[in-house]
């Protein structure tokens, strides 16, 4: 027949992100009420300066604010309706921790 065959292997890798860091475990906190009109209270077990990152879906940030204490309280209100994504970090410890609210 005189064809001939080669063979050929790849090996592909894809990396896929959301636009939102991996976060360092550590941080825990709790986000109420869940699902939300759009106030929303972050509460924190110990006392600290911390950062609060909320990005909507797409994976832009919507409130950046700081606060000290154990809790906060965020105004959603005049967001669109959907899923958004709570990243808090401990300013101190640089420990993070996420959580998802829901708009309803």
């Amino acid at each position: 027949n005189g064809a001939c065959y080669d063979t050929i292997t790849q090996n592909i890798v894809v990396l896929l992100g959301t636009g939102i860091a991996a976060p360092q475990p550590g941080l825990w906190f709790t986000v109420a009420p869940n699902p939300s009109n759009g106030q929303v209270f972050v509460n924190i077990r110990q006392v600290g300066e911390r950062t609060v990152t909320i990005f909507n879906m797409l994976g832009e940030v919507v409130q950046s604010p700081q606060f000290m204490g154990t809790q906060a309280e965020f105004d959603l209100s005049g967001m669109p309706k959907g899923i958004y994504m709570i990243h808090v970090t401990d300013d101190a410890t640089g420990k993070t921790g996420v959580r998802r609210v829901v708009i309803q």
